[in-house]
This record gives C-alpha cells, sequence and structure tokens, in this order.
C-alpha cells in the first residue's frame, strides 16, 4: 500500500507539521474506509496475477469440518421447536468478512487512535501558546 508508506515517511520527516498531520490521517483514514467497501475486487484481482505469475491455482479451499450453524432464538419469538440453520457463505465471502474487512477495520481503529492522539496534541500546543503570550 503506497499510500499507507507515503504517510509514514511524511509523519517521521522532521518538518511535519501538525495540522499537515491530522490532514494525512484524516484522509487515510476515508481512503481505508471507502477500500473496505470497495477494495476486496481490487485486492482480489491482484491476488489472482500474483498467484498467476507463482503458477499457483487461484482459489478459495472450503473448510471441510463444517459444523452445523444453527440460529438462536429468543423466548418470545414464534416456532420455538424449529431452528433453523443459518445461509451458509460461500469461501470467498467467509474470507472477505472474516479477515479482509476485519484487518481493514483494525487499520482504521488505528489511523482513528492516531488522529484523536493529533487532535489532543494540537489542544495541548494551542493552550501552551496561549499561556506563553
Amino acid at each position: 500500500m503506497a499510500k499507507v508508506n507515503n504517510l509514514c515517511k511524511q509523519l517521521q520527516s522532521e518538518g511535519m507539521r501538525i495540522d499537515e498531520a491530522m490532514s494525512s490521517v484524516g484522509a487515510l483514514v476515508e481512503f481505508f474506509k471507502d477500500y473496505r467497501e470497495n477494495g476486496f475486487g481490487k485486492a482480489l484481482d491482484c491476488a489472482r496475477a500474483i498467484a498467476s505469475d507463482l503458477e499457483i491455482y487461484p482459489v478459495f479451499v472450503e473448510k471441510n469440518n463444517k459444523r452445523k450453524v444453527v440460529k438462536k432464538r429468543h423466548f418470545d419469538e414464534n416456532d420455538i421447536g424449529s431452528s433453523e440453520p443459518v445461509h451458509e457463505l460461500s469461501p470467498q465471502e467467509s474470507f472477505r468478512i472474516q479477515y479482509f474487512v476485519y484487518i481493514v477495520d483494525q487499520a482504521i481503529g488505528s489511523l482513528e487512535r492516531r488522529f484523536e492522539q493529533y487532535k489532543l496534541y494540537e489542544t495541548f500546543l494551542v493552550s501552551y501558546s496561549q499561556q506563553k503570550s
């Protein structure tokens, strides 16, 4: 991810200003939010190209040890005696939800925490500079 690498280098530079850092981190958060919704197809295409270059057959393997997932019902729901199996996801959709979305959500959370830290730091700097004046 070139965007992440560029931001890391930018944040480590000596001349970085807090307002620039906040703007850059905010833009990266928005990028990841869009990537979470629309990036899986692009990532999948890229992974398929890499697999092809490595002469690996690009397929999502289905797990053999399937457990029957049953939807739990609350006491006030109808048909208490029957349990309907939950819709099973394809291996690709399961990967998207359990890995891709999870990892992107972790990145968004981390960046949002960093953004909050920059806000606190900026508030501290503003109040400190006002006390000095």
